[in-house]
């Protein structure tokens, strides 16, 4: 849903361009340091390689960017549906009134000074209604960026671990490495995700929001 509140989630080739590296460091991270056919350290190291599961990464990905419409949609959908509610009741206020002064009349300036009062009241009611409101979208925003921090970092974690594994296979191998391109560490990381469970805890009760006085 379009507004200042949606997290914005990068596609992988997106993601992957802001750090330097495309597809093929998730479908043959192995390519990146001289290992696979046709380059210098031979295939004969492939299965410390494997692919990174794009699929399941899109797929949490997408459970992710789901759960934020639907939490920022349950907060707008309630506000709209109090801030009708609100309404009905200020009408009724005014309709109250009016009888008063219709069956007896009131002293000069009395209904005046009570139409004031529940105006200035129904003001105070929706103004915090929006408070409410900017503070479940803000909460619903600060979760969302959260766990998709730990989504990105699920990519961020494998990298790391292709890398350090060409530096450790590198240590041990009796070849000397040419120019091929190696860059070294950054940082070791889990290299496998399980984005099963992750989607299981976006749809359980792992995530609680404060969603500013609408509930969750």
């Amino acid at each position: 849903m379009a507004n200042g509140y949606s997290t914005n989630f990068q596609s992988l080739t997106g993601l992957l361009g802001s750090l330097g590296y495309d597809m093929s460091a998730l479908t043959s991270p192995g390519s990146l340091y001289g290992f696979g056919q046709g380059q210098l350290y031979g295939t004969e190291y492939d299965m410390y390689f494997q692919p990174f599961d794009v699929g399941g990464y899109q797929e949490a990905q997408s459970s992710l960017q789901q759960l934020e419409e639907n939490l920022l949609s349950n907060v707008s959908q309630q506000f709209t549906q109090q801030t009708q509610d609100l309404r009905q009741r200020y009408g009724g206020s005014m309709e109250e009134i009016r009888g008063q002064e219709a069956r007896a009349g009131f002293v000069r300036g009395a209904g005046g000074r009570q139409r004031a009062t529940a105006a200035r009241v129904g003001m105070q009611e929706q103004e915090s209604l929006v408070r409410q409101r900017e503070q479940g979208m803000q909460s619903v925003q600060e979760t969302i960026g959260t766990r998709l921090g730990q989504l990105e970092g699920t990519l961020l974690d494998f990298l790391g671990s292709q890398a350090q594994m060409a530096l450790n296979i590198k240590s041990f191998d009796p070849k000397e490495p040419d120019e091929a391109g190696f860059i070294g560490t950054q940082g070791s990381g889990i290299g496998t995700f399980n984005y099963g469970d992750f989607m299981s805890a976006l749809q359980g009760a792992n995530i609680n929001i404060d969603l500013g006085g609408y509930g969750g």
